[in-house]
């Protein structure tokens, strides 16, 4: 197999990983990043992840929530439209794409009419970057290093995931307090 030949498989896979959101990329990261090294690898991911997040809002575009409904809860459907706001849609999108994972994110965010095409695009684009050229460059390092990287990434999210139900119990506890206040009134 050509190296050049590698890339446009990659890719490909790249996007079926995106459009088809069981399908994981991770283990052939390192062998693109010695193929290529970790700048080009990084502009494959971004490529094939783009080009299949664009296929992704399509498709939910075109066929809405009956078939979005059976990819993704409504429960995380709602979550999405809930972190949504207003107004920036264009940087709320490029922040949640740099937190969030990209496939399911693409079908949400293709159901809501407020996001133009182009909007979704540029956005897409701008909030991968970061976490393709991350991928790349965690996939040229050391076997070591990489499983340190993975440890850390796993105590971020779930120190994330601790803030997050933290604040969630502490809005829920403040809630609770006006209401008994209102009540005791």
């Amino acid at each position: 197999v050509k190296v050049r030949d590698f890339a446009i498989v990659f890719v490909l896979i790249l996007i079926i990983a995106t459009v088809f959101t069981p399908i994981s990329v991770l283990p052939l990261i390192p062998l693109a990043t010695y193929s290529y090294g970790w700048i080009q690898t990084g502009v494959l991911i971004l490529i094939g992840e783009f080009i299949g997040a664009l296929i992704a809002f399509g498709i939910s575009r075109k066929y809405g929530l009956p078939l979005v409904s059976k990819l993704i809860s409504l429960e995380q459907i709602q979550k999405y439209e809930k972190v949504l706001p207003e107004g920036n849609i264009f940087w709320a999108i490029v922040l949640i794409r740099i937190a969030l994972p990209v496939d399911a994110l693409s079908y949400v965010l293709g159901l809501f009419e407020k996001i133009k095409f182009r909007t979704f695009a540029f956005a897409t684009l701008l909030g991968l970057i970061p976490g393709a050229f991350a991928l790349s460059y965690i996939g040229s390092l050391e076997t070591k290093y990489q499983i340190i990287a993975f440890i850390m990434a796993i105590l971020v999210i779930l120190i994330g995931y601790g803030i997050d139900v933290r604040y969630k119990i502490y809005k829920k506890r403040k809630q609770e307090a006006l209401a008994a206040k209102l009540i005791g009134i």
